[in-house]
């Protein structure tokens, strides 16, 4: 694979790479008093730079999902199964298989990273509602299961170990009256 700075503009990752750490609720999250409405800004931006590069990368970017932290570039690669790190200039470092993949529950069109701490989830279904597992990025296994209680929703974001789900509770059915609830991840 050739490096990404070959690929991609330096300054684009660069910008993107300062852009991390932050909620990406949108609108929303200045009025809960956790980000600022120029920090939502910022985070709109960054989403259009990392959808950009993810069409750019791949054909189906809806299945694979690219994330650049200060430390890597971590790509969740669904097409291989595989979970691949590079360094920050692009070249390749290793890679893990995605074992979470396995799991029957899993909704493979979700990858969620909580925004301040670094942390990686992917979204699983149950009878009762959608649930969070982090993925633990040494074995590519999934950690503790966590029910967010929510049996439709427009947008889940993490920011520092909550999740901020704008959605309807279970039980109320796909006419329930939709809600922003806020779930503590351990």
């Amino acid at each position: 694979m050739q490096p990404f700075k070959e690929i991609f503009y330096e300054e684009e990752l660069q910008n993107y790479q300062r852009e991390l750490g932050l909620i990406e609720y949108g609108n929303n999250a200045d009025n809960m008093g956790e980000v600022s409405r120029e920090e939502n800004t910022v985070i709109r931006r960054a989403q259009h730079r990392s959808a950009f590069l993810q069409n750019f990368m791949y054909d189906n970017p809806k299945d694979n999902f690219l994330f650049v932290t200060p430390q890597q570039i971590v790509l969740f690669n669904h097409d291989e199964q595989l979970i691949e790190f590079y360094q920050l200039d692009g070249r390749f470092d290793h890679a893990i298989p995605a074992r979470y993949a396995d799991e029957p529950k899993w909704k493979g069109k979700a990858i969620l990273q909580d925004r301040k701490t670094g942390a990686f989830f992917t979204l699983l279904s149950s009878p009762d509602g959608f649930q969070l597992a982090e993925i633990d990025l040494q074995t590519g296994t999934l950690k503790t299961v966590q029910p967010l209680h929510v049996q439709f929703y427009d947008k889940i974001v993490i920011y520092n170990r909550t999740a901020f789900v704008l959605g309807i509770l279970s039980g109320l059915g796909p006419n329930g009256k939709k809600e922003l609830f806020l779930r503590p991840l351990r």
